[in-house]
């Protein structure tokens, strides 16, 4: 049964917010910032010089996981944020929308990759994963049934990873790895995505009481990520000295490395993106959750193996940038090669008549 496409008539929700709540709701407690660094267009990637033994301190020099990549860009201090148009921000919630039918069809989409959770698959990614099946194919006569079960799964979730130190149940963050950190985002975010915009009044009060929670963990998964030498590893093992034993080749752990990095970054911007639609829409005032680098030129994201991935390394400039660097993105990837996540990042940061100028065409402008 195909999975039916995004609703066209989706809509943002229009119910008052009052000021102390959005205050309460946006507030977020020491997220890492720092000031992005020169701006490094230059790979690095030597894989003939590099052995198959355990990785070392040149992990930390490539291109996608050095330190300034993991740096988190906020508005300065006196700058406002551009105000986003309703056409805006529709575009960008209806194109996560639509991703999320990616995912139930394909198990990947532009901020899940295909091999994200090939080997190891949690709980709590599963249980998202069938929920959100279910919601897509649901139907007036289950649909209740369906909210209760969407409803109990992102309560489960945030319980088990928010209860008191010492209960039997609790999940510590601590003795998460970096794909476990993901995860549970990204399957809050799914949750969330449902409850903002479908609106049941019981769902959408759930979903905004989560949005700290989920800007929390993002915060926790960024800084459990840029402090692992290992990435690549946890996409197979949750021990990094089971590597050899899984006879992850080095092309394949580099590989893995960036697609967990990536798709971190990648969910970052989602989640800003969508609480920015969502929190914009109550009152009008702007909001950002912070910008983070990604992967912008096409090709990479798609490659269906490390060797194409590594090929296409060894042939062209992936792209790397932050959203403040438009200048420089433009100057090395031109509009028609750059992917579909770098237009909904540009467009929902500089909207849609700024992307028409650069020449970038996307599925709401061509149709």
């Amino acid at each position: 049964m195909p999975v039916p496409a995004a609703k066209a008539d989706t809509v943002l929700p229009q119910n008052p917010v009052s000021a102390s709540r959005l205050s309460q709701l946006s507030a977020r407690s020491d997220l890492h910032v720092g000031e992005p660094n020169a701006f490094r267009p230059s790979l690095g990637l030597d894989f003939a010089g590099l052995s198959l033994g355990v990785p070392d301190d040149r992990l930390a020099s490539w291109w996608f996981i050095s330190p300034d990549t993991w740096l988190i860009d906020h508005v300065p201090e006196g700058k406002e944020i551009r105000p986003r148009s309703p056409a805006d921000l529709k575009y960008a919630v209806t194109t996560v929308h639509g991703w999320l039918g990616q995912w139930v069809d394909g198990y990947s989409n532009p901020f899940i990759h295909h091999e994200l959770y090939r080997h190891r698959s949690p709980k709590c990614i599963q249980d998202a994963y069938m929920a959100l099946s279910c919601y897509l194919h649901r139907n007036p006569s289950n649909e209740q049934a369906i909210f209760q079960i969407i409803q109990d799964r992102a309560r489960q979730l945030v319980e088990q990873n928010t209860l008191p130190a010492g209960s039997p149940s609790r999940v510590d963050p601590t003795n998460l790895d970096p794909l476990i950190h993901l995860a549970r985002a990204q399957a809050l975010l799914v949750y969330q995505l449902i409850g903002l915009y479908d609106g049941n009044i019981r769902l959408r009060c759930i979903a905004e009481s989560h949005i700290p929670v989920l800007n929390s963990w993002m915060r926790q998964a960024v800084d459990q990520a840029s402090q692992s030498d290992s990435l690549g590893s946890y996409l197979v093992s949750s021990s990094c000295a089971e590597r050899a034993a899984n006879r992850l080749s080095w092309e394949t752990f580099v590989w893995y490395s960036w697609i967990l990095a990536e798709s971190l970054r990648r969910t970052w911007l989602v989640v800003s993106a969508i609480q920015a639609a969502y929190l914009t829409s109550q009152d009008g005032v702007a909001y950002c959750l912070g910008g983070m680098m990604f992967t912008s030129r096409e090709g990479f994201w798609e490659a269906p193996s490390a060797l194409v991935w590594q090929r296409r390394c060894s042939e062209v400039y992936g792209g790397l940038v932050r959203l403040t660097e438009t200048d420089k993105l433009f100057a090395m990837v031109a509009p028609e090669d750059l992917n579909d996540f770098a237009k909904l990042a540009l467009g929902i940061t500089f909207g849609m008549e700024q992307m028409e100028r650069w020449g970038v065409a996307t599925s709401d402008s061509s149709s």
